[in-house]
Parts: C-alpha cells; sequence; structure tokens
C-alpha cells in the first residue's frame, strides 16, 4: 500500500493492535485497531483500518519525527519539537489534562 502513495518508509512502531509508519517526508501513516481512535483519523471505527492511512494534522507543516504507539494509543514528536497525542484516554495518558479520548492528534 505504500507503493500506491509513492512514499518510502523510514521508521514504524507497533502498539497493541495499532501500528504507524513515518515516510520520508514526513507524512504519518496508521492501521490496524481504531477503536479508541488510535489511528488519529478523526473517529473511532466500527471497523479495523485495513490498510495504511495518512493522518492529517492541524499544522499543514508538520513533519514526524518520532512514533510511538501505545495499547490504544499514539504519540509523535513533530519537526517543531511539539509532543501530540491521540487515542483512549481514561488513565490520563494522552497529557491532555483530562481522561477523555482524543479522536485526532492534539498538541500535549
Amino acid at each position: 500500500q505504500f507503493a500506491k502513495h509513492a512514499v518510502s518508509i523510514t521508521d514504524v512502531a507497533v502498539g497493541t493492535s495499532h501500528n504507524a509508519a513515518i515516510a520520508d517526508k514526513g507524512e504519518l501513516f496508521m492501521w490496524g485497531v481504531n477503536g479508541y481512535s488510535e489511528c488519529g483519523l478523526g473517529k473511532a471505527a466500527e471497523e479495523d483500518i485495513l490498510v495504511p492511512t495518512k493522518v492529517t494534522f492541524s499544522d499543514s507543516d508538520l513533519r514526524v519525527l518520532r512514533v510511538e504507539c501505545g495499547r490504544s494509543h499514539t504519540l509523535i514528536v513533530s519537526n517543531s519539537g511539539m509532543c501530540w497525542s491521540w487515542g483512549l484516554g481514561e488513565d490520563g495518558q494522552l497529557g491532555h489534562g483530562g481522561e477523555e479520548d482524543q479522536p485526532t492528534p492534539k498538541v500535549i
């Protein structure tokens, strides 16, 4: 599926049931279970994300430098030095000051 996007992958991260890949231009692709929006695609999916899907960010100049996948959440470090998170927030693991789930990438 990456050939379809004409990208080369520079790094990957593996969660319990979801995965992430960083492309050579700093784009982020996610796939797998998305029951708590851990893929950051805008809402929890009733079905698994079966192919790598590009994640969009509110900052169009953002490049992903590093990604980590937790059990049901994801964090990235961007080229601006900011940390973003999304997914399951029930134990405060997203760092947003609450326990709400976050369906799209949000700066910590």
